[in-house]
């Protein structure tokens, strides 16, 4: 026996180096453990010899009896699989993220591809995407012109969204609120006009000469155009000679000058010609409040003492809020000429003070009418406030705010009116389709033709509320079946009015989403400033939507299989030496044989059904690579704390690449996983489990094509 230091202790031999390498290659061929805490636990009984261990020590949770299991790999069990693995884990983990990403790219590009309205928004992306075509697998390769197709689509989303606003797309948005299209688009008007570094005085002025259309404006408030056009005239009178010294408008100096008699009724006189000139220009008597603008100033010079404050307060908001503008504009242009950028802030609160300007137009309805402002001047003016906070955001490179904002928009003003629509719409069938059913069953009896048929629809009080392309639904329906009446009663009968009103309010929502989720992603991606931000946007936007082809499109498949996802099931487990069951919940990652058919209602749609033969299981280890993907290595792991044999039926979604299923297995040992230690449980057990989980394909052996 080789020398070690030891002594005689009440009949015992206790060793006095109690871990060192000579007595545990000894004593590790005499126990079933490993590890010097567990021999001298396995030798606490023997009489002779005396191995010290202070009570705070315990066997490790990895330190547990060599025994053989009943399914034990024989010398193969003890096999170090750390490298193995843990690469197998990191490798499912990459695969996980980039089956996501390949299909978040994918749905992407099929959303772009279903909706005119978001190709009209994201025109450069839509191209793009086409161009690529089916190689959006490899999208990662296209990321940087995907990059710069979002960059320019973001800079030019107010025209783009002002060209949607013109589509006939958005007809059935507009049909019942015609009023919006016309704020929006003119809102946008105002807004581009300042987008392309105008003066807001010089955008209304374009906005009053080139765009404004009484007959539109009147629509919303008989009021609006004739006020602003006013406001107009006043703000092009006040303009300011000398716009070298930095003003727009005349200076407050400039201004006081008008508190004298005779300076302000030459103002007025001239003012008053330039509002004649305008009417005879635009054959239209400007009148607000139903009183004539030119009435108002002779009137108001007959008893000029009153009407002289009255004419001071019509004119003093342009030079307040002008002045408020110089000063705002005047910094950005001092800090541009130092060589300096001006921030956020000062745009901002450049663009309020500008969309201020716009709000004096309620005073100048309310001096000249005599009465309280309308509703139709908040609803015109608050929506061009949104679309200026939207072009700061967007000037800014601001982007993820800007749609933000949009979303709010479109989210208020086209889904929720589509849906309370979609609301009004079967309220109002329900109520009169009986009565309307029989009119029409009465109209094909008397032969009515198509022009018949089309005065009902417009007799009939429902026609408010349905919109115009399910009218246009209707009489295509009568004109292709006139001559049929059996198959056109059918045909009519077939059309559920509700549901189609249901589906288009759901399909404006679903624009809504899409805007939501891959607008933010676009605008993360463009304000990307490295590849490792590129990925993380993607790796947060990505949804399960794609799809794992092989299995979903094949008469029979074979291969090596990987899953990542997680489980909820039962664990019969040993508790204090006594089987119980009890609930598990977490990341599973098993590894095996799959056996797979599909079945598919259509060619480009198929469902897999699989059996899978799990081997191993190496969820422990994936969920501390998704936590933690740096660390170069963790603590040894053996074959026999990963095997994880079982058998699965899984059923791959279509279009996916996400399998649902359920099954037993033995369950690993492999409990949790740090950089420093390994846990793992003393016996084998069963779990029977369900799982929604990634399909992760990694070597196909056999496939039979349909």
């Amino acid at each position: 026996m080789r020398t070690l230091d030891h002594r005689l202790s009440e009949g015992q031999v206790q060793f006095l180096q109690q871990d060192s390498a000579t007595l545990m290659d000894i004593l590790k061929n005499h126990s079933v453990y490993s590890t010097y805490q567990g021999i001298a636990k396995d030798f606490e009984n023997n009489p002779f010899i005396a191995l010290s261990h202070s009570a705070s020590q315990s066997i490790a949770p990895s330190d547990q009896p060599n025994v053989p299991s009943d399914f034990s790999l024989g010398g193969l069990s003890g096999f170090n699989v750390t490298h193995i693995a843990d690469g197998l884990a990191r490798f499912l983990v990459e695969r996980t993220k980039q089956e996501l990403s390949v299909a978040f790219f994918e749905k992407f590009k099929e959303q772009l591809e279903a909706q005119r309205q978001l190709q009209i928004l994201f025109p450069s992306t839509f191209q793009r995407l086409e161009a690529i075509g089916d190689d959006i697998y490899r999208f990662s390769a296209y990321l940087e012109s995907l990059r710069t197709a979002f960059q320019q689509d973001l800079t030019s989303l107010l025209p783009h969204l002002r060209q949607l606003i013109q589509d006939p797309s958005m007809d059935q948005v507009f049909a019942q609120n015609p009023v919006l299209r016309i704020i929006l688009s003119d809102g946008l008007y105002l807004v581009m006009q300042l987008n392309d570094d105008k003066h807001i005085g010089d955008a209304l002025n374009s906005y009053i000469s080139y765009e404004a259309s009484p007959a539109h404006l009147d629509s919303i408030n008989s009021n609006i155009y004739p006020s602003l056009a006013l406001l107009n005239t006043i703000s092009q009178s006040l303009r300011n000679d000398t716009p070298a010294n930095g003003s727009y408008w005349v200076r407050s100096q400039d201004f006081a000058e008008l508190k004298d008699e005779v300076t302000l009724k030459l103002y007025l006189g001239l003012l008053y010609q330039q509002l004649e000139l305008f009417e005879i220009e635009h054959n239209q008597q400007l009148r607000i409040g139903n009183r004539p603008v030119l009435d108002f100033l002779e009137k108001g010079n007959q008893d000029f003492s009153k009407f002289r404050d009255t004419a001071i307060a019509l004119i003093s908001p342009v030079v307040q809020e002008g002045k408020e503008i110089d000063v705002k504009l005047s910094y950005i242009l001092n800090l541009q000429q130092q060589g300096q950028k001006a921030n956020y802030t000062d745009f901002y609160e450049l663009m309020q003070a500008s969309l201020n300007f716009l709000e004096t137009v309620k005073k100048t309805y309310q001096l000249v009418s005599g009465e309280k402002v309308p509703l139709g001047f908040d609803r015109f003016l608050k929506l061009t406030h949104s679309l200026g906070d939207m072009y700061v955001d967007i000037n800014e490179k601001r982007y993820a705010s800007a749609v933000s904002e949009l979303v709010s928009l479109y989210q208020e003003y086209v889904v929720k009116p589509a849906e309370d629509h979609s609301e009004a719409v079967s309220q109002a069938v329900l109520a009169q389709r009986e009565e309307f059913e029989d009119a029409f069953e009465k109209a094909i009896k008397d032969g009515e033709n198509v022009a018949g048929l089309k005065q009902l629809l417009s007799n009939y009080e429902v026609k408010a509320a349905i919109s115009k392309p399910l009218q246009d639904s209707i009489l295509a329906i009568v004109g292709r079946y006139s001559s049929d009446r059996n198959t056109l009663k059918k045909q009519f009968e077939a059309l559920d009015i509700e549901d189609y009103e249901k589906k288009y309010a759901e399909y404006q929502s679903r624009i809504s989403d899409f805007l939501r989720t891959y607008g933010n992603f676009a605008a993360t991606v463009a304000r990307a400033e490295n590849s490792a931000q590129v990925q993380e946007a993607i790796e947060a936007a990505a949804l399960p939507a794609g799809s794992s082809r092989i299995k979903r499109n094949t008469a029979f498949n074979v291969a090596l299989n990987g899953y990542v996802g997680l489980h909820y099931g039962y664990e019969n487990m040993k508790i204090n030496g006594e089987a119980k069951f009890k609930p598990t919940f977490g990341l599973s990652a098993p590894v095996g044989l799959v056996i797979s058919t599909s079945v598919r209602s259509k060619p480009e749609n198929g469902t897999s059904l699989s059996l899978f033969l799990s081997i191993v299981d190496v969820g422990a280890l994936a969920s501390f690579r998704f936590d933690d993907p740096e660390t170069e290595s963790v603590p040894d792991i053996e074959l026999k704390d990963i095997v994880s044999p079982g058998a699965f039926f899984v059923v791959g979604l279509n279009k996916m690449p996400l399998s649902i299923g359920g099954g037993a297995q033995i369950g690993p040992k492999l409990h949790d996983v740090t950089a420093t230690t390994v846990s793992t449980v003393s016996d084998h057990y069963v779990r029977y489990s369900v799982f929604v989980v990634v399909d992760i394909p990694i070597l196909n052996f056999y496939t039979k094509p349909r």
